[in-house]
């Protein structure tokens, strides 16, 4: 019926040769033996997907919406991003320009904007003054937190008492700069002037994943030129406005994770004989969850930053819905309401579960009744109000939004769904006043589920081929000197000997001999 259901509306909607294409790409990935990621977005969600062998993922299995990847109430064009071993996304993109034609595809331009303290920098250089005095005032910014840098006006403005917590933290830690900015004419000018410069397009780049596919020459809808060192053809409109043509757009990310597991799997061929099929693998290993719980997790995709090995030792996961449920809080929405730490208190019983509505019991009693994904917001609108799944999604993302007209329209349309369900006015109204708290801090429960799925496999290769999987990370990360010292220093903690570089056993990348991490030639400097 599922599969009946997505081919329904993917055909209604005019999809089925986009979903080919996609299709196509990744079965020559696959017979290339490039490795492709399980999935990535909200396309974890279709059965089609599946089925096709696009994603990896049975969205049956783990509760993932189809509707929240394509809803038949919107007429837009579905988006499937694909990862790939980083070492052959080139190979991918060269494979669909030969297929459609060289002037029918294109990577797209993107970007990059002045940053507050660039800002700083800058208009303190133009206006001629001392270097020092931008540096000073550029360094009293606050810091990036979980990589979103503060803007001048939230170091400057107050915030409201209803802002998120990493925004009060900006304000708070910009005192230094206000003071300055207060007192000293130089600084206020300086700051000023800034101001008009921060967010201004600074410069262009090849996006990282971004690929249009047209059907006629693009030459035709949209301005290309050559970019890069290898002069690679780029559409002169970024993703957006090439989206707003009506042109085919799709994300190629070379995932550095991918190339990580594949190279594991190479060296452990190599150096036992051992098969490891890691698409396979059980996802209830006693030695995997065993290495989570004590946090060892460095050097596991989404679960190494310092923060989330405090979390994981806290939540002691002990199942895949952990792990799918880690990638979703480590964000900064949910971590400013401090729903990571109340989801681990409550799986291990030091918080007692509670629930925002006993209606929503079913839909959060897998989450210990916290509103964790927004597959849950679409979940509840169906399950108490009658919505469709479609309709369920609309809701989803104007609570995203947060637009009081549209809200006040959606309210209503959600009392007069649970009235017409069997429930009272006011249960409806205290229903919707309580998803609304949540429902703009949830997370895609298709995407978290696929890269769990990544973070469980390297976890699964750390805890059960240590040596060879390391050797693999190093050498996924040997041109980052910075990244290499801290795997050097994991080895060391783990026990794990890495031998000197030695012209007559090191071969170009770190490999294992005995037991042992041989230093690569290629991470050497300057050779």
């Amino acid at each position: 019926d599922r599969v009946r259901h997505e081919l329904g509306i993917i055909g209604d909607m005019g999809f089925p040769a986009y979903f080919l294409i996609v299709w196509d790409l990744i079965r020559y990935a696959k017979e290339q033996g490039i490795r492709t990621g399980p999935g990535r977005g909200s396309a974890a969600g279709s059965i089609v997907s599946y089925c096709l062998g696009i994603t990896a993922l049975d969205p049956i299995e783990y509760g993932l919406i189809f509707e929240r990847f394509l809803n038949p109430g919107r007429r837009e064009m579905p988006d499937i991003d694909m990862d790939f071993d980083e070492r052959y996304r080139a190979d991918v993109i060269r494979y669909a320009t030969e297929k459609y034609g060289s002037d029918h595809v294109a990577q797209i331009i993107t970007f990059s904007t002045i940053k507050g303290k660039q800002a700083i920098r800058d208009a303190s250089r133009v206006l001629g003054f001392p270097y020092g005095l931008g540096d000073r005032l550029a360094k009293m910014m606050p810091p990036a937190i979980l990589g979103r840098d503060a803007t001048l006006d939230q170091c400057l403005i107050e915030p409201p008492a209803d802002a998120e917590t990493f925004v009060k933290d900006w304000y708070a830690n910009a005192t230094e700069l206000r003071d300055a900015y207060r007192s000293e004419p130089d600084v206020t000018k300086v700051v000023d002037t800034a101001k008009g410069l921060e967010g201004l397009r600074r410069q262009d780049s090849i996006h990282a994943a971004a690929v249009v596919i047209s059907p006629q020459p693009l030459t035709e809808p949209a301005p290309i030129q050559q970019m890069g060192e290898g002069a690679e053809i780029v559409t002169q409109f970024e993703m957006h406005g090439i989206e707003d043509l009506g042109l085919l757009k799709m994300d190629f990310l070379g995932l550095r994770n991918l190339s990580t597991i594949e190279r594991c799997l190479e060296l452990i061929r190599k150096t036992s004989g051992e098969q490891v099929d890691i698409d396979s693998v059980p996802l209830d290993d006693d030695k995997t969850f065993e290495l989570m719980c004590k946090g060892d997790t460095i050097g596991v995709f989404q679960l190494e930053g310092t923060a989330m090995r405090t979390l994981i030792r806290s939540l002691r996961p002990d199942s895949f819905k952990h792990v799918i449920a880690l990638v979703a809080l480590y964000r900064p929405g949910p971590m400013s309401n401090n729903w990571h730490n109340a989801y681990a208190n409550r799986k291990n019983g030091r918080e007692e579960v509670d629930y925002p509505h006993p209606g929503t019991k079913a839909v959060l009693s897998d989450t210990y009744g916290l509103m964790i994904y927004q597959d849950q917001v679409m979940e509840i609108a169906r399950e108490m109000a009658g919505y469709s799944m479609g309709d369920a999604d609309t809701l989803r993302k104007a609570m995203g939004k947060k637009i009081p007209a549209i809200m006040r329209q959606e309210r209503e349309k959600f009392i007069s769904g649970a009235v017409a369900a069997g429930h009272p006015a006011d249960f409806g109204g205290a229903l919707f006043d309580t998803i609304e708290g949540f429902a703009g801090y949830g997370f895609n429960k298709s995407h978290s589920a696929a890269y769990g799925l990544v973070a469980y496999q390297t976890a699964y290769l750390k805890a059960h081929h240590p040596a060879e999987y390391m050797a693999a990370l190093l050498t996924s990360v040997k041109r980052d000197k910075d990244k290499t010292a801290v795997y050097l220093s994991e080895c060391r903690t783990m026990g794990i000997e890495v031998l000197n570089p030695c012209v007559n056993r090191s071969e170009s990348d770190f490999s294992v001999d005995g037991g042992k991490i041989v230093f690569g030639l290629s991470a050497v400097r300057n050779v």
